[in-house]
């Protein structure tokens, strides 16, 4: 299994190509002149129609893009003064407070969600369920600055109805009949909204997640549920009054129906389907690496804004892997796959001899948007990286120490 680092890094090293891993982390080395003239050379060497189709829909994405990489949050900035979401209990290290502005960013931006792909150890649970706690914060503070105001808006309006005559009395009343209304709506959504965000993972990681949530946030801080036990559906009412759901992969494959040969669906009576949610979090989310499975064709049916995949190891034979994760985050037009092979057909990592009649030229391409989709949807730091601008790695390890035991 390679970091998606070190598969770029065979990519060039092998076929004699310049270096760009040491670029992937580094959005203002992507030249978007560079790379605007190699669609357009791509455009202008076609000779089918469904090669010139595929220019054309990645001349769409290109920009739009690069716009959206100048929006990404800087990781030099100095993160120690970050305030921590209300209710948790630990201090956020500067790496994960960095990773959740991420998330907001990418969330904001087309796809709505990214791949959240830390090594293993440096907190990505506590990131997701930290930056899921900021969400709420900023909802709640929204919804008393609205209710605030309605009440300022009814205070003048008594203040002024005073001064008025008799005669407007009637609409008066009308008037702040209404913002009476709003105020008691306002206050409703307060209390029962919900993030109603669905957490796909593995069964022997439901107690993790949920020691997260106990260990190291205040009580209350989420309504949570469990979809998961052989009577799960007898206990799914107002599912989606929940802020968060765990369910497993293998429930998800269950009960969520894939199209037939014939492209028909069977109606699912599971509450999973039936919900539209705001949030999709998928974690160990290479359990999906495959694309012609169930499992991630189901995942893909699932309907929500957001998405969010989590996994160390985004790719592990194959560039196919990552196309799995971008189909299921609906990034079109890359989550169709004969696209995906021909900006990708080129690549393989199982050790296979490569083909001779793949053009430097559409090499040198390849990696560069390798690297350029890498910057985009990836965000993946390892325990031996350092703060921007000092030898401090992210996180503060004991020295690995090795004692030797000798068995008689």
């Amino acid at each position: 299994m390679l970091d998606i680092k070190d598969e770029v890094y065979q990519v060039q090293s092998q076929r004699g190509l310049p270096d760009a891993a040491s670029q992937m982390s580094n959005p203002s080395k992507l030249d978007k002149n560079d790379l605007r003239a190699q669609v357009a050379q791509g455009l202008n060497k076609q000779q089918t129609n469904r090669n010139y189709s595929y220019e054309e829909k990645l001349k769409s994405i290109t920009d739009p893009m690069f716009e959206s990489l100048e929006q990404k949050p800087d990781p030099e900035q100095n993160y120690d003064d970050f305030v921590n979401p209300k209710g948790l209990k630990v201090k956020l290290l500067p790496h994960q407070c960095y990773s959740m502005q991420w998330l907001k960013w990418r969330e904001g931006e087309y796809p709505h969600g990214g791949i959240l792909a830390d090594d293993m150890g440096l907190g990505k649970t506590l990131t997701i369920l930290g930056y899921l706690k900021l969400t709420k914060d900023i909802y709640e503070r929204r919804q008393r600055e609205k209710l605030q105001k309605l009440e300022d808006e009814e205070e003048e309006e008594e203040d002024q109805d005073e001064e008025n005559d008799k005669e407007n009395d009637i609409d008066d009343r009308k008037y702040l009949k209404r913002l009476k209304s709003k105020k008691n709506k306002l206050r409703e959504e307060a209390t029962s909204k919900r993030l109603k965000t669905l957490i796909v993972l593995p069964a022997s990681l439901l107690h993790q997640w949920q020691g997260e949530i106990n260990n190291k946030f205040e009580k209350n801080s989420f309504k949570v549920h469990v979809y998961h036990e052989a009577n799960r559906k007898k206990y799914s009412y107002n599912l989606d009054d929940n802020d968060i759901v765990f369910t497993t992969y293998e429930i998800i494959s269950r009960e969520v129906n894939v199209p037939d040969k014939e492209g028909h669906i069977a109606k699912s009576d599971s509450p999973l389907v039936n919900i539209k949610w705001k949030r999709i979090i998928l974690d160990e989310a290479h359990r999906i690496k495959n694309h012609s499975t169930k499992a991630n064709k189901a995942m893909c049916l699932l309907k929500s804004k957001y998405r969010i995949a989590i996994t160390g190891t985004p790719v592990h034979n194959s560039l196919n892997d990552l196309y799995s994760l971008v189909k299921f985050l609906h990034f079109e037009p890359l989550d169709d796959f004969g696209l995906w092979k021909y900006l990708f057909a080129s690549e393989t990592f199982s050790g296979r001899s490569q083909s001779k009649t793949i053009s430097m030229e559409r090499e040198k391409r390849l990696g560069f948007w390798l690297k350029f989709l890498s910057d985009y949807l990836i965000l993946r730091r390892t325990k031996k990286d350092k703060f921007h601008g000092t030898d401090k790695c992210i996180v503060d390890l004991p020295e690995k120490k090795v004692k030797k035991l000798d068995l008689n």
